[in-house]
């Protein structure tokens, strides 16, 4: 694997900035990348990469999750990427982004992140277990995800992994899907059973997970098509 790094070797080649950019990859998916006001070609940026729901653009899925100002005050490299139906083949054109946005631009490749709402959300799971692309995704976020146990099992453990799951017990489309995941997530990050609930965030936390690994489950009220509204976290 890649080692860690907090800088490349050389820049060229890099995008200078600003950046603020409509990209597409070799497969054709589209995507537009945000960055912090201090974004530097020689600092290697951890990613946020942002998959849509279904219909939506990389603009819609911008103004729909409101996760520019968070992640880029971050550090973050953010990609919000286009949407493609769910299928297997057309998932591993989504995560064709990944390799695209190291290629352009000074990416940690220890630090990508995916997250993303509805087919967003099943995007960003899909990747995280497809062997092709398990180990450059670093931890996930998914939002109102259609992925459940049933569909993680056609899947091996990976390494114990970060996973905050956003889900509506509201939810009529999943209902009770994200819940599921967190269990089979549990399983896999080799976490206590049950959760605790914190006082801070509303959330449940999952503890004793393995090393390099947490799982956080955010259950909301309100349709499947509302955002949860926690950038912050």
């Amino acid at each position: 694997g890649l080692e860690p790094r907090e800088s490349c070797a050389s820049s060229s080649g890099f995008a200078r900035p600003p950046v603020d950019q409509m990209l597409k990859t070799p497969g054709g998916v589209r995507y537009q990348v945000r960055s912090p006001l201090n974004y530097q070609p020689v600092v290697a940026h951890p990613a946020l990469l942002v998959f849509s729901a279904a219909g939506a653009n990389a603009k819609a899925t911008e103004d729909f999750t409101g996760l520019t100002p968070a992640a880029t005050a971050a550090g973050f490299l953010v990609a919000y990427v286009e949407h493609r139906p769910m299928t297997l083949p057309n998932v591993a054109l989504l995560g064709e982004v990944i390799g695209d946005l190291g290629s352009r631009f000074c990416v940690d490749a220890h630090r990508i992140y995916a997250t993303g709402h509805s087919d967003g959300g099943t995007a960003a799971t899909a990747l995280a277990l497809m062997p092709q692309t398990r180990m450059k995704i670093a931890g996930i976020v998914p939002s109102a995800a259609g992925f459940r146990a049933a569909d993680a099992r056609d899947f091996a453990c990976r390494p114990p992994t970060p996973v905050m799951i956003l889900h509506s017990k509201d939810d009529a489309l999943f209902p009770g899907w994200g819940r599921e995941m967190a269990g089979w997530w549990s399983s896999c990050n080799r976490c206590q059973a049950v959760p605790v609930p914190d006082a801070t965030t509303g959330c449940l936390r999952y503890t004793g997970c393995a090393a390099g690994s947490s799982l956080t489950y955010c259950e909301g009220s309100g349709s499947h098509t509302v955002w949860p509204e926690r950038q912050a976290e």
